[in-house]
């Protein structure tokens, strides 16, 4: 709420910039995408002192949870095309159980969010890496990765997916993993789909490096729309094949939407 205010605020000085404002409410608390506006805001923007940029911005805030060992196409791609929303208040942060994590390539990485953060996001994924197994017997660090998928979007990548099952929310559901990782997420009592994508409510799984993407096309189609996966996937696709890419990414996920 305070960066949105803040973005209000600068407006005020300069209302002459933003002719198009939304129509509000009477001078009551006004709900309007995840803000609560206050009552002097709708005054405000009955005077023509606010603007509509600060209404329109709707903050949202995705844990890409990263382990030490962990695979980097998994954590950093959906992480940059989540980040391709910036513009509209969404921030994808690398959280992770300590400050510092190192990839199973030797990437070291500073942490931008701890573990605690994940019961606040608006959505969650889980990235994949080469101690995953260790992980998923790490009943303490599990304890850590506190999911509510009645209020929370949650997804795993690859072997994140034996996380979420050892996390008991897979129970009665079908799920996406990577070669390696199939037989231990059946082990756990998950029955596997050979897709690169499955989506039931609010749980997805992706199997496959590169089904990253389809795990962010999901996230910003439940939590945005068609138009903002356009964006953020545009300039990260291949040049001429931008309309290939992003129709391939709906096609992967359109079918699991509610």
């Amino acid at each position: 709420m305070l960066p949105a205010l803040a973005a209000g605020l600068a407006c005020w000085t300069a209302p002459a910039r933003y002719p198009k404002l939304i129509a509000l409410a009477p001078p009551y608390a006004a709900i309007l995408g995840t803000f609560v506006i206050h009552p002097v805001l709708v005054e405000a923007r009955r005077s023509g002192t606010v603007c509509a940029a600060h209404f329109e911005r709707k903050v949202m805030q995705i844990a890409v949870i990263t382990f030490d060992g962990f695979n980097e196409i998994d954590s950093f791609v959906a992480a940059h095309i989540l980040n391709r929303l910036r513009p509209k208040g969404w921030k994808a942060f690398i959280t992770s159980p300590d400050d510092v994590v190192t990839s199973m390539n030797g990437v070291v990485v500073h942490a931008e969010r701890r573990l605690d953060f994940v019961a606040d996001a608006d959505a969650v994924i889980i990235g994949s890496g080469v101690k995953s197994r260790e992980i998923a017997e790490d009943a303490a660090l599990l304890t850590q990765i506190r999911l509510d998928p009645k209020r929370q979007l949650v997804a795993s990548q690859c072997s994140g997916t034996l996380l979420l099952a050892k996390l008991g929310l897979l129970e009665g559901r079908p799920a996406c993993t990577d070669l390696n990782t199939k037989k231990w997420v059946i082990e756990a009592g998950v029955s596997v789909v050979d897709r690169p994508f499955h989506a039931e409510g609010n749980i997805a799984t992706a199997g496959g490096c590169l089904a990253s993407q389809y795990l962010a096309t999901w996230i910003i189609l439940r939590l945005g729309s068609r138009e903002d996966v356009a964006t953020a996937l545009h300039r990260v696709t291949p040049i001429g094949q931008q309309a290939e890419y992003i129709a391939r990414a709906m096609e992967a996920v359109e079918p699991y939407l509610q």
